[in-house]
């Protein structure tokens, strides 16, 4: 058993190798990549070495691109654990302007919300219940049917009528 470090941000961690020369590190890093430095001071047996490595976190909770919305749209959400795998039928607080609603994700690991706001600006806040990792969108929701102005014709004129319909 031997003495290991690793230095990631600037903050060094010190473990100890199991009988078969591997360190368990805890870490508790957000979503990103950063670059980690491994470290064997050396002892009677073996010389001292280090390695650099990047470490990359990635994120557990997949919102959509999508920020625009109609009344009744759906916005999708897409969460897994700390594998990657999907996080199936878990109860996932959702809040939405301050309100908090609690949703069930489906074997797929997907979060439906059916958007029933007002027009407007809305923050959308999502918890992963088992990473505990929190992500933010802010949506916009648009009326349906826009740019239906009045139209005065006359018999016979010809005239047209234009309206814009968002889904």
């Amino acid at each position: 058993n031997h003495d290991v470090s690793l230095t990631v941000n600037n903050k060094k961690i010190n473990a100890v190798t199991n009988s078969q020369g591997k360190a368990l590190f805890k870490l508790d890093l957000a979503v990103g990549s950063y670059n980690a430095l491994i470290e064997f001071d050396g002892d009677y047996y073996y010389l001292k070495s280090n390695a650099t490595k990047m470490i990359t976190v990635k994120s557990t909770i997949y919102l959509p691109t999508a920020t625009k919305y109609t009344l009744n749209a759906k916005y999708n959400v897409k969460l897994l654990d700390g594998q990657g795998n999907p996080l199936k039928s878990k109860k996932v607080d959702v809040t939405i302007d301050s309100k908090l609603l609690t949703l069930t994700t489906d074997g797929d690991g997907n979060l439906c919300y059916n958007v029933n706001l007002s027009v407007g600006s809305h923050q959308i806040s999502i918890k992963n219940p088992v990473t505990g990792e929190v992500k933010t969108q802010t949506i916009q929701v648009t009326v349906r049917i826009a740019i239906n102005y009045d139209l005065t014709t006359y018999y016979g004129a010809g005239s047209y009528y234009k309206v814009r319909v968002y889904d």
